[in-house]
């Protein structure tokens, strides 16, 4: 979907004026120092571009008194980003996910005539608040930005300070009509064209011959995008090559494009997606790189995205980005492919990422591994197995599902099922549930292997991340608590068994009310119920036996006859076994074998025996025992299994809550004086911290932290415009905060950017002083807070001595975002989901790509 549908229809007939008007402007200075060499010159012939004509030329002729006061205004906003102009089209929103080294980033990205703008104001809580609601759509929303929207076209940045952009779907019914063919099965071919990029400094590392190998598999590998995505999907869908096309300097051969572009890999992201696309669609005639495949993978030269940066795809769309040697790996070609077919991450209670049993969790810097999936809720989402999945509605009068259940690598060979869908009809979070087998296309699953996976996904945005609840064994269970809303009723999930590499799973609904019956029994139940009658039958048998039974009783009576019999009986009793006596006998038996008892002796006898028996008794029932289970465990293991369930769990059932934690580090430097007094310092520091978390995110939470020492720096350092001597100490601040509800606890990023901002913030400067001096008592006198400058970026600087230092500014100093964004940061959870400089996260086992 392009802009165009939403232009407004008297655009088409300004044409001319507008283009006239580019003319006059085209020498003006202003034009040449912000357009030069940086906004993609469109091909004259091209009707599509010309329309980017006139778009560009809307924003740049609004010359007149009242804008330039506006533009003179907002340009004080943004004092690090000379040259904004106003910037003023409607436009359509993109949501992009970013994997880094230092853990994930969502950003929000907007198109105009297929061109790329950048929204690094909107903060990630906010687009995930705002897709969870279903009214951010990737790909489909209009966004109509606030009218302080300001454009640095070098770097296709669009800043504001006023309220986020308005939001516009289609009509109700169209859009549930589109979510409704999103959930179809993404089958069929697909084809994919992959962009090498030589930019004027640095071209993309692999050679095309390599990227057909890595993304296509020409040299015969196993693993690679193609082949993988066959594998998985049981080749329900295929990965083809581009379509071979000829341009006027270049073409696309097996797949794979070189796209010379006139810029440096400096100009960054979002200018080399833009001179890329623009190059592709004037190179080969076409509107949209959409024409020529559909998906494009941008491989981009090293030094084009940050260090950290890895990949990251357009939610729902067809472009994906890849910084350099990324594009070769399989894990990050079907990670970020995922993200075009409108899946969100794999995650768990702890990180966005964590689920690494399929590949929307983490992605492998590798080139030949890891062979894996996809879990339980996206391999639903895909749709690769319907005819061997089955969805079902737990309920009072449905209580109870088993199947065996098959690992998706068998799909083709099994006759049972692979994937299990657990709805709710009170609430659209469902669950689902896979046999991890860890074999052939999953061998290398990160977690869970030959498990039962249980993963939950609120299904009202298709998007949504699929959440890990519990990894089972076998003869594990995991329970549900209050399921479907309603209060005491358990759903529980149980790993009964493995047979012929497949698991048997039980579910069971409990806890839900049970009527008593209207009228008694025809015939009496042969087994137990599950549970017990809450209240008695309502009425009594109605009228007494018609007739005495056919055959003799297996046991005696277990209470006398209300009247003796009126006449004897014709004939003795025949019995094949001797009679069951309730006292003992006055003399021995003369019997050589034992009696057989239905039952012990009720009472004892009266002398002991003389012999010992030959063997155990012999007895048709159990022992009953009101008592609770034995104080000791049998010596001998049961030949039989109970009669009925136990009527008390072995284990309490869950909170229904689960926690999370968080570790970051940021850094703080103490004057020397103070090195000492170390632990003292920190005492204060947690004080701080403690308590500003608390406050920032209203939730039950615990903290600590440990001060280490880090090493020197000495460059760049200017402490408010002065320079000055380096004698204080770097100390590494590391934070672990255990929220104990995961959704009240911030992403990682956002804790770490959180921290970030507290610790130079104004609250900081104010409070900090007086709690560390308090934490010291006095051992030192005079504890000053000022800030330093390294590489432009601040740090805490904890100073002691009887004259206080230069005094610290009003305001926090360039870069901390200024006064606003510090005192908010304070006692605010809102936009803590991206992190800057100087904190990092603690890293995995794995060189994984966050």
């Amino acid at each position: 979907m392009t802009s165009k549908a939403f232009t407004a229809p008297s655009l088409q007939n300004k044409k001319s004026l507008l283009l006239c008007i580019l003319c006059l402007f085209w020498n003006l200075s202003l034009v040449q120092s912000t357009i030069n060499s940086t906004l993609p010159s469109p091909p004259e012939s091209s009707s599509s571009d010309s329309s980017s004509i006139v778009t560009l030329t809307k924003r740049y002729d609004n010359n007149n008194n009242n804008s330039n006061q506006s533009l003179s205004a907002n340009l004080n906003l943004y004092p690090n980003h000379a040259g904004l102009i106003p910037f003023e089209e409607d436009c359509i929103a993109h949501v992009t996910h970013m994997i880094g080294d230092d853990g994930p980033r969502t950003q929000l990205m907007c198109t105009v005539d297929g061109i790329f703008y950048l929204l690094p104001t909107v903060s990630e809580e906010w687009i995930q608040e705002q897709t969870v609601l279903g009214e951010l759509i990737s790909d489909e929303t209009v966004m109509i930005l606030p009218g302080d929207a300001m454009l640095n076209p070098r770097t296709y940045e669009i800043f504001f300070n006023s309220e986020p952009p308005s939001l516009w779907n289609h009509e109700m019914e169209e859009r549930e009509r589109r979510r409704k063919l999103r959930r179809l099965a993404i089958t069929g071919a697909k084809t994919v064209l992959v962009v090498r990029v030589q930019a004027t400094d640095a071209t993309t590392t692999s050679t095309a011959a390599q990227l057909g190998n890595f993304v296509f598999g020409d040299d015969g590998s196993t693993l690679n995008l193609k082949v993988q995505t066959a594998a998985c999907s049981h080749n329900q869908v295929t990965i083809n090559k581009a379509t071979a096309r000829t341009g006027s300097t270049t073409s696309i051969a097996n797949g794979i494009v070189t796209i010379p572009v006139s810029i440096a890999t400096s100009a960054g992201e979002t200018t080399m997606i833009n001179t890329i696309t623009t190059n592709i669609k004037i190179e080969f005639g076409v509107s949209a790189v959409s024409d020529l495949a559909d998906y494009a993978m941008y491989c981009f030269p090293p030094g084009t995205m940050a260090t950290d940066a890895v990949a990251y795809a357009v939610l729902n769309g067809f472009l994906s980005f890849y910084n350099d040697e990324a594009c070769t790996y399989p894990s990050a070609q079907i990670h970020e492919i995922g993200h075009n077919y409108n899946m969100g991450h794999s995650s768990d209670s702890a990180q966005e990422y964590g689920d690494k049993s399929g590949l929307m969790g983490f992605s492998y810097k590798y080139t030949d591994i890891p062979y894996m999936c996809f879990n339980a809720a996206k391999s639903w989402q895909l749709g690769w197995y319907t005819s061997k999945a089955v969805s079902i509605t737990p309920s009072s009068s449905s209580a109870t599902y088993s199947t065996p259940l098959a690992g998706v690598v068998d799909y083709s060979t099994t006759s049972n099922k692979v994937l299990i869908e657990i709805q709710q009809t009170s609430s659209t979070t469902f669950y689902y549930i896979n046999y991890n087998r860890a074999t052939g296309i999953n061998v290398d699953t990160q977690e869970g292997a030959d498990s039962v996976m249980l993963v939950s996904k609120d299904t009202s945005v298709e998007s949504n991340v699929s959440m890990n609840l519990a990894i089972l064994s076998s003869g594990q269970s995991h329970t549900l608590s209050d399921f479907n809303g309603v209060t005491g009723e358990t759903l529980t999930i149980t790993f009964t068994s493995l047979a012929n590499n497949e698991a048997n799973v039980d579910i069971v609904l409990s806890g839900f009310p049970v009527g008593p019956t209207t009228t008694p029994s025809v015939q009496p139940s042969i087994t137990p119920s599950r549970t017990p009658s809450r209240a008695p039958s309502t009425l009594p048998s109605t009228i007494p036996s018609n007739s005495p039974s056919g055959s003799a009783s297996a046991a005696p009576s277990r209470t006398p006859s209300r009247a003796p019999s009126t006449l004897p009986s014709l004939s003795p009793s025949l019995s094949f076994a001797p009679s069951l006596s309730r006292q003992p006998s006055q003399q021995p038996s003369s019997s050589a074998a034992p009696s057989l008892s239905a039952g012990p002796s009720v009472n004892p006898s009266r002398t002991p025996s003389t012999v010992p028996s030959a063997g155990p008794s012999l007895s048709n029932n159990p022992t009953s025992s009101n008592q609770g289970p034995s104080a000791q465990p049998s010596k001998l293991p049961s030949t039989a299994p109970s009669i009925a369930p136990s009527r008390m769990p072995v284990t309490p059932s869950p909170t229904g809550l689960i926690s999370v934690q968080r570790i970051a580090t940021i850094v703080v430097e103490i004057g020397i004086d103070g090195l000492n007094d170390l632990p003292k310092i920190c005492t204060g520091l947690e004080t701080f911290l403690k308590t500003n978390l608390q406050i920032a995110f209203n939730t039950n939470t615990q903290t600590s932290i440990i001060c280490t020492r880090g090493q020197t720096r000495n460059r760049g350092r200017e402490l408010f415009g002065n320079s000055f001597l380096d004698y204080e100490k770097p100390i590494l601040v590391t934070v672990t905060t255990s929220f104990a509800d995961f959704r009240e606890a911030p992403r990682q990023f956002g804790f770490l950017g959180y921290l970030e901002d507290l610790i130079v913030s104004e609250k900081a400067q104010t409070e900090l002083p007086n709690i560390i001096q308090q934490a010291m008592g006095s051992s030192v006198a005079g504890v000053h807070i000022r800030l330093v400058q390294v590489q432009n970026k601040p740090i805490l600087i904890v100073a002691f001595g009887d004259q206080p230092p230069t005094p610290s500014p009003t305001t926090s100093p360039p870069g901390t975002g200024g006064t606003t964004q510090t005192s908010a940061g304070a006692n605010s959870k809102a936009g803590y989901l991206l992190s800057s400089v100087l904190v990092s996260a603690v890293g995995g086992i794995f060189t994984l790509l966050l």
